[in-house]
């Protein structure tokens, strides 16, 4: 009598094709579970392997492999044959990745071993699906560093024919003028703010005193303030002065300064106008399944 399994077996057969599955199929897994049941695992591991060996050259059902590669396993395990069992159990589920042995049908050292393979399976999946993400991660990391390199790379190009160089020739005479125009010359913008601030706050004690001196000079005093309005009178003279030989030191300082680190010409650059069709785009296309950097001008 046939089992039930074998009923099923022979019912999924006969819902195919002729050609996926044979009846000499059928017939071989009906006698190999049947000496599995009584324990003649040599003989049952045999006619299985047959099936797996015709199943290369005719192609079977995947319900038929799979039921052949479960028993064929169990088999293996009983004769010792470890490697070649966790062999079996590996490529049945790598056909069907879910699948799970029934504890009634199986004694448990082989669900054990079933279990621990499909646990190695699952892991190697998880690390293979991890190792994936992060290459997936390391293109997109690469890509946008290229993306920006390339971005940094375009725009100083851009940058350079946007701008036109100009040679400045430098004059010793410009060089002798007050308030750091001649350290402004020279390109040194510090020392010319410098002496420019410095000479303008002199020569402001300068004319300062000098409004003072003019605003006392022609006062009506009476003789007891006379004494103060002197006072007064040599002070407005006195800083009026200092100012000036301050904002006279402070030229001459400047002028010496500017002539002595005289730079005979200066480089720079002037905007020159582009049209809009020169400007570098940037961006990242699909190609199959990657993207690819564009640049475009």
């Amino acid at each position: 009598m046939k089992s039930p399994l074998a009923a099923l077996l022979l019912c999924a057969a006969l819902s195919v094709a002729p050609g996926r599955a044979r009846a000499g199929a059928l017939e071989d897994f009906e006698r190999a579970e049947s000496a599995y049941r009584e324990q003649r695992y040599a003989t049952a591991a045999t006619l299985l392997e047959a099936i797996l060996a015709e199943a290369a050259v005719h192609p079977i059902d995947a319900t038929i492999m799979t039921e052949t590669r479960k028993v064929l396993g169990a088999c293996y395990l009983f004769l010792q044959r470890d490697a070649d069992a966790e062999l079996q159990f590996r490529m049945l589920l790598e056909l069907d990745p879910e699948y799970r042995l029934d504890p009634v049908a199986f004694p448990r050292a082989v669900v054990e071993r079933f279990d621990a393979v499909r646990a190695q399976l699952d892991d190697a999946r998880d690390e293979a699906r991890e190792a994936a993400r992060e290459a997936a991660e390391r293109r997109a990391r690469e890509a946008d560093e290229a993306r920006s390199a390339t971005e940094v790379r375009y725009r100083a190009l851009y940058d350079v024919a946007a701008s036109t160089p100009v040679l400045r020739r430098n004059s010793r005479i410009v060089a002798l003028l007050p308030f750091g125009i001649g350290q402004f010359q020279n390109g040194r913008r510090r020392l010319g703010r410098f002496f420019g601030i410095a000479q303008g706050a002199t020569l402001a004690l300068h004319f300062g005193g000098l409004l003072w001196y003019r605003a006392i000079a022609d006062e009506q005093v009476a003789d007891d303030d006379l004494f103060q309005w002197s006072r007064s009178i040599d002070s407005a003279r006195a800083l009026n002065w200092a100012g000036l030989s301050a904002f006279g030191g402070l030229v001459v300082a400047g002028a010496l300064e500017a002539e002595i680190r005289f730079v005979p010409t200066r480089e720079s650059s002037r905007p020159r106008e582009l049209p809009e069709t020169l400007r570098p785009t940037v961006s990242l296309l699909p190609a199959g399944r990657s993207l690819v950097l564009h640049v475009r001008f």
